[in-house]
């Protein structure tokens, strides 16, 4: 199956795609200050529309606290595996929840 990498990651500041964010991550790397500042605006956005505003925008008759508190446990992995730097959380284990509880 062919897979491309031209798909749109997110809207802010301008759509991006992966190849587009590979440079942002390059350029990054360099110390160039404003791709620093775009990448804080792209996962700011990403984790924004992903976790928190679609819970902002749910019907009160749907609003459920199982809901809320899904969103923020996928919150709180995806922000560990940030700051372990890995590209995804260890599968069936309880340790990124830990590390992040105990860090905050």
């Amino acid at each position: 199956m062919k897979t491309t990498n031209n798909f749109i990651l997110s809207h802010f500041p301008f759509p991006l795609t992966v190849p587009e964010v590979r440079l942002l991550i390059s350029r990054f790397e360099k110390n160039d200050k404003a791709a620093k500042k775009t990448i804080i605006g792209f996962i700011e956005h990403r984790l924004n529309h992903r976790y928190i505003r679609p819970l902002l925008n749910v019907p009160p008759e749907y609003k459920s606290g199982f809901l809320m508190m899904a969103a923020s446990c996928l919150l709180i992995e995806t922000l560990q595996s940030f700051y372990e730097g890995e590209n995804e959380s260890e599968k069936g284990s309880g340790k990124a929840f830990d590390f992040f509880l105990h860090r905050i």
